[in-house]
């Protein structure tokens, strides 16, 4: 077996899974010399930073500061409130007494949090030339992001645009590595606050709750309003028009405020999601592809007040907050029972066309008044659950569950090439191992058969439960 390679479960991610905590720590022990030296960096800075606040606290409490303004009827005096005692007067305003400036709130983080936040960030990305520059200078680049959050200063850079063509057509938006690390230490530090008062049929973008997690819950619904498929339901399938270029800025920053209370953090979305990332743009790839995106799904023809570049995580996170105020109004305006969002396409059951015709024209009122949005016309689908229900990748009938045409169409597509070069890189078993984990969770066993049959072609081997490839020459 000389040359072969072997695959085994992945013992470090259920190690990640179950001590997330020590995990992370040993891994950031291990990461670099640069890494080791920014940890005690980090200590040392949050000793300096608390010995200066409690000695400016001393100072302050031991001397007596006053406000002043000018006496109107005599610019010579000024009315003075001492804030240690206060004490008012109205002495000449040429004395030795003090005026307090008042300082500006700053971000408080600790420089761990942000280094948390880098770790984070970098995994799986260690090998793009953004963060491979910025580890270069590790220590330095990130006690100098830490200071620009703390003082305020921090700004946005530039953002590389490229299109993809599968599985759509769309534009997307790269922030510069920095940028993402900032990203995900907003995302870090409200997640908790905003997922908890998500309702639980949202999904995307939120951890365990994925396509699988949406497919087996509409499933669940299905049989539920069938009473185990004895009898007819109904089901309304609808889509939100141009969603991410759609989101109106000021609205959702109005939504944030409601539950972000700290005044530099809000700063901090505000400088986010009103960051205009046309600025100094940075185009790549196929610029016919990227010209081809229709104008309607495309940031470059939008107002400026409108949308969230696809691809950062916060227009991720920031979407959901965005569609949870149409996942409270349909819970518990409409007080509809079975109900599934992910992202921007939503299913409704019901017993029959006519409730269902009802609620989606008062879902569309809703979001014209409430979020600037409307559902997308032709994209309404209305009829009885034993047709099937195409959603998140699956068609979901009464007792079975199949993988959408588009999605084997992919697969087939991507194993001729595979095929044809006459052997897998690491990246094709990624691919493949994925495709059989969607199929093992459908109605799929003999694609996956026929799937094994065509790997061995090129000696290929798959485990038993045909689930992994094993083994490759």
């Amino acid at each position: 077996m000389v040359g072969s390679r072997l695959y085994h479960g992945g013992s470090r991610a259920v190690k990640a899974a179950s001590e997330p905590i020590l995990f992370r720590i040993r891994a950031a022990r291990s990461l670099s010399r640069e890494g080791r030296k920014f940890r005690l960096s980090a200590e040392k800075s949050s000793e300096r930073r608390a010995r200066l606040e409690s000695s400016s606290r001393a100072a302050l409490a031991s001397a007596n500061y006053w406000s002043s303004s000018e006496n109107s009827s005599n610019t010579n005096k000024a009315w003075k409130q001492n804030f240690n005692n206060g004490n008012q007067n109205n002495n000449n305003k040429n004395n030795s007494n003090y005026a307090r400036a008042i300082r500006k709130q700053m971000l408080d983080i600790e420089p761990e949090e942000l280094f948390y936040a880098y770790f984070d960030c970098r995994s799986g990305k260690r090998n793009t030339h953004n963060a491979a520059f910025f580890e270069e200078n590790l220590e330095k680049n990130l006690m100098g992001l830490y200071r620009e959050l703390v003082s305020g200063d921090y700004t946005p850079g530039r953002s590389i645009c490229f299109a993809i063509g599968k599985p759509k057509l769309r534009e997307i938006w790269a922030a510069d590595f920095k940028d993402r690390i900032v990203q995900t230490l907003l995302y870090n530090r409200y997640r908790e606050t905003f997922h908890r008062a998500f309702i639980y049929d949202s999904y995307a973008c939120i951890p365990g709750k994925g396509t699988l997690r949406a497919g087996e819950r509409l499933e669940t619904f299905v049989r539920k309003a069938t009473g185990g498929y004895a009898k007819d339901a109904w089901f309304l399938k609808a889509d939100v028009a141009n969603f991410f270029v759609g989101i109106n800025k000021t609205i959702l920053f109005e939504i944030l405020k409601r539950k972000i209370a700290e005044g530099p953090w809000r700063d901090l979305c505000k400088t986010i999601i009103f960051k205009d990332p046309r600025e100094g743009v940075l185009i790549k790839g196929n610029k016919k592809l990227l010209a081809s995106v229709p104008r309607r799904k495309s940031l470059y023809h939008t107002d400026e007040n409108f949308g969230l570049p696809v691809g950062n995580l916060t227009s991720q996170f920031f979407a959901n907050i965005y569609l949870n105020e149409l996942d409270q109004f349909v819970k518990h305006g409409l007080k509809r029972k079975y109900y599934v969002r992910y992202v921007d396409d939503l299913v409704i059951l019901g017993e029959g066309p006519e409730e269902l015709n009802d609620c989606y024209a008062k879902i569309n009122f809703f979001l014209q008044k409430n979020l600037g949005l409307h559902l997308h016309e032709n994209k309404k689908e209305l009829n009885k659950t034993a047709v099937g229900i195409n959603f998140v990748g699956y068609i979901i009938k009464h007792h079975r569950k199949y993988a959408r045409r588009m999605t084997m169409a992919n697969l087939n597509s991507k194993l001729e090439a595979m095929l044809q070069s006459g052997s897998l890189t690491e990246r094709d078993v990624a691919v493949i191992n994925s495709y059989l984990g969607l199929l093992r969770q459908v109605s799929g066993y003999n694609k996956r058969k026929g799937l094994k049959m065509r790997l061995q072609s090129i000696g290929v081997e798959l485990d038993s439960d045909l689930t992994k490839v094993i083994f490759r020459p």
